[in-house]
């Protein structure tokens, strides 16, 4: 960090506040800069703790909320390293952050990075989501103390307790059928809602009802469980069920390239050059079958150059990887916002698995353009060391 003596017109400081903001005494001195960032300037201006819902924005949106540059998308070149300094200092995060090439840090927008818990017992075979959603739910709601990670406790008997993709949240009430309780336990619901991108969460269960990433259309259905149980337990009344996919809102270690969806969570189906009635012309991309809401993942570094609907394609977003190098997204649930101008390191989030535009099922579309010309993404992404 450097505390600038100059900047643009009257700006100087860590946080390059103008005049407006304080004396150059006070804009100079960090201290007093990062107060007048979190409380507001001495002009009137807002400060960080004054914008509503800034917990859950991404840093880059957060910061330019406060500071209102001419530039708003400027802050997300340097958020990798941000985060990860920070994990670096905290000692957050499911795993240290690797400053040389920022390999910890998380989605698009951002994972979260929280410090352990008092546990280690039930931190124990979590997958990488499982134990951001523990730790930071333990952060935002310490008076929760009661957690249950891995184990024989299926949900949906689809293997997430067993395989450490799901944690269980338990109510803090004796009473947990009382009015008090299930305003915290929905409050706390909403939270894990609010940021489930950033905690790679698929579904919850609360109080006889669900949500998933896979039918978020629908809103909160009934939950009935698998067994036809009706105990309280069974019906989560006394307890929030939370999970995850695995390893979404945190970056895998990987080198220059990686895959657009995890491995294991999708299947081929047209593949570049196929012909057929489907298509006007022969397909220019590689399909990747997935459930709809899995994460979608830049395959390399790059600059997002387009984020809109372009017809066929449905939601599409584009990658700029510099030399002439393009890929493309196509079909996504939806389109991540103000994101056009944002720097995206390899494996980050940039959308969800979806169905828009001319499908026949949830799948992302991947084209990789050299030049403006379609490659075979099968052949480049192998060429890389990362074959589908």
């Amino acid at each position: 960090m450097r505390n600038l003596p100059y900047g643009d017109r009257d700006s100087v400081g860590l946080f390059q506040q103008r005049a407006s903001w304080g004396s150059l005494e006070q804009r100079m001195d960090p201290h007093q800069a990062a107060s007048m960032f979190y409380t507001g300037g001495s002009g009137g201006q807002p400060g960080l703790l004054d914008i509503s819902g800034w917990q859950n924005m991404t840093v880059t949106d957060a910061a330019q909320a406060v500071q209102r540059s001419a530039y708003p998308n400027a802050y997300a070149d340097d958020e990798p390293l941000a985060r990860a300094l920070v994990a670096q200092i905290t000692g957050g995060g499911a795993a240290r952050a690797q400053l040389a090439g920022y390999a910890e840090d998380c989605g698009f927008p951002p994972g979260m990075q929280c410090p352990p818990t008092p546990w280690p017992q039930v931190e124990q075979g979590l997958t990488p989501d499982a134990l951001t959603s523990l730790r930071c739910l333990h952060e935002k709601f310490p008076r929760i103390t009661t957690y249950f990670g891995i184990g024989d406790r299926p949900a949906g008997n689809d293997g997430d307790h067993e395989n450490g993709r799901a944690i269980d949240v338990m109510i803090p009430y004796a009473d947990y059928q009382s009015a008090e309780a299930k305003a915290y336990g929905w409050k706390v619901v909403r939270w894990i809602l609010a940021n489930r991108t950033a905690l790679g969460v698929k579904y919850v269960i609360y109080d006889k009802k669900i949500w998933s990433v896979a039918r978020q259309d629908e809103g909160w259905r009934t939950y009935t469980h698998y067994t036809g149980c009706t105990s309280d337990t069974c019906l989560h009344y006394d307890h929030i069920h939370v999970s995850v996919y695995g390893n979404a809102a945190q970056l895998p270690a990987t080198g220059d390239w990686v895959l657009p969806v995890a491995p294991g969570s999708y299947h081929l189906t047209a593949r570049f050059g196929d012909c057929g009635r489907r298509w006007a012309s022969c397909h220019t991309g590689l399909d990747f079958a997935a459930p709809e809401g899995t994460p979608v993942r830049a395959v390399a570094k790059g600059t997002v150059v387009f984020a809109g609907r372009a017809g066929a394609y449905g939601n599409l977003v584009k990658v700029d990887h510099g030399n002439g190098v393009m890929t493309m997204y196509a079909h996504l649930r939806s389109l991540p916002s103000d994101s056009v101008g944002a720097s995206v390191i390899p494996g980050q989030m940039i959308g969800e698995v979806g169905s828009t535009g001319n499908t026949t099922g949830p799948h992302v579309h991947l084209e990789v353009r050299v030049d403006g010309q379609p490659q075979d993404p099968q052949l480049w992404l192998s060429g890389h060391g990362v074959a589908p």
